[in-house]
C-alpha cells in the first residue's frame, strides 16, 4: 500500500490526470442520465399531449397557410367528434434561426374550447387563470416563458409590439404549453394580419391556421383521422 501512494506522490501529474480523468467520467455519466430522464419525460408528455388529438391543418399548409372555416363545420359533422378546437398558431419569436426542440408559440383560442382540459397533459394553474370569454389583449404564458419575459400574474408582457396582460401561469408540463403564450384567438387573428397584411383584403372571415379535433369518450382515434381524412378534402390530418 505504501508502495502505491509512493509512485502516486512521485508521478504527480499522472496522478492529478488520472483523478481529473475520473471526476469528468462521473460528471458526464451524471449529467447525460439527467439529460435521458429529460428527454424520457419530454417524449412521454409530447405522446400523451398529441395521441388524445387530431391535428387539422390546411393541405400543404403545415400551419402556414390559412385553413377555412368552412372545414371545421365539416369536421363537427363527422360521427365519433366531440369537438374542434378552431386555432391561430404563430410563432412567438420575429428571430428565423433553427432551434431544436418545441419552438415558443403563440396560440390563439378560444377559452371555452378548452375548459375540459383533456388534452393528454393536465394544464393546471400554478398562478392566475384563464381569461374571460370577451376579454382581449390578455395572456396566460406557459412555464417556460415565465423566464423569458421575467414577469408574474398582473404584469404586462409585448408580445409581437403588441402590449399583454400576463393573467395566468401554467404548472410544468414538460411538453408542448410549457413554451406556448396563449392569448385570445381574436388578438392572435390581428396579428396575424398584421404580419400578412394581404389578408386585409379577406375581410371579417374567421380565419384560422389550424384546428385540434377531439374524439368523444372510446372512439378509436386513428380511425377517427381516417374519416376525416377521407370525408373532408383539402386539409392535413
Amino acid at each position: 500500500m505504501l508502495h502505491i501512494f509512493r509512485n502516486m506522490f512521485r508521478r504527480k501529474g499522472r496522478t492529478f490526470l488520472t483523478i481529473f480523468g475520473i471526476v469528468i467520467g462521473i460528471y458526464a455519466l451524471t449529467v447525460m442520465g439527467g439529460m435521458a430522464e429529460k428527454m424520457n419525460q419530454l417524449i412521454s408528455g409530447g405522446r400523451n399531449y398529441y395521441q388524445n388529438q387530431i391535428s387539422i391543418l390546411p393541405k400543404g399548409g403545415f400551419g402556414m397557410g390559412l385553413l377555412p372555416y368552412s372545414k371545421i363545420e365539416e369536421i363537427k359533422k363527422i360521427k365519433g367528434v366531440r369537438l374542434v378546437r378552431e386555432e391561430i398558431m404563430l410563432s412567438l419569436s420575429d428571430d428565423s434561426h433553427m432551434s431544436f426542440g418545441m419552438p415558443e408559440m403563440i396560440m390563439g383560442l378560444k377559452t371555452e374550447q378548452f375548459q375540459d382540459n383533456d388534452m393528454g397533459v393536465k394544464m393546471t394553474f400554478l398562478d392566475g387563470n384563464w381569461w374571460e370569454e370577451k376579454e382581449r389583449s390578455k395572456v396566460v404564458l406557459g412555464s417556460d416563458l415565465v423566464n423569458k419575459f421575467k414577469v408574474e400574474v398582473g404584469d404586462k408582457v409585448t408580445i409581437q409590439k403588441k402590449e399583454f396582460e400576463m393573467v395566468g401561469l401554467l404548472d410544468k408540463t414538460t411538453t408542448a404549453p410549457d413554451k406556448i403564450a396563449f392569448i385570445n384567438i381574436a388578438d392572435a387573428r390581428d396579428l396575424l394580419i398584421a404580419n400578412s397584411p394581404f389578408l386585409k383584403t379577406l375581410g371579417d372571415q374567421e380565419l384560422l391556421t389550424e384546428a385540434s379535433v377531439l374524439g368523444e369518450e372510446g372512439v378509436d382515434m386513428e380511425k377517427l383521422a381516417q374519416r376525416i381524412e377521407k370525408k373532408v378534402k383539402d386539409i392535413e390530418v
